[in-house]
């Protein structure tokens, strides 16, 4: 897949994400992958992941937004490494921890 149209794919996860609509979101996902939630907790599987992403948006009071600040991906072959720096952007109610 070429570079930009990579980047384009990720854009539009974000803007899933950031619409809640996880089930196109899960439309990204391979069905044995792995996703790190938060340091020391991982979802493992669609069924994980996509029971993760509503108790995030729940977690941030639904005011979540996601972003790339930068792209950089290695690309050799079939494979490419995305090293993308994630900007978020989150709110949360007073009085919630």
């Amino acid at each position: 897949m070429p570079q930009q149209e990579l980047k384009e794919v990720i854009a539009t996860a974000d803007c899933a994400i950031n619409r809640e609509d996880f089930d196109e979101l899960m439309a990204f996902y391979v069905d044995d992958a792995v996703q790190v939630v938060q340091s020391g907790m991982l979802a493992q599987g669609g069924e994980q992941i996509r029971a993760a992403f509503p108790a995030i948006a729940n977690y941030f009071s639904h005011h979540l937004h996601v972003s790339q600040a930068d792209i950089p991906v290695v690309a050799g072959g079939d494979t490419a490494l995305v090293l993308a720096r994630t900007v978020f952007r989150a709110e949360r109610e007073a009085g919630q921890t």
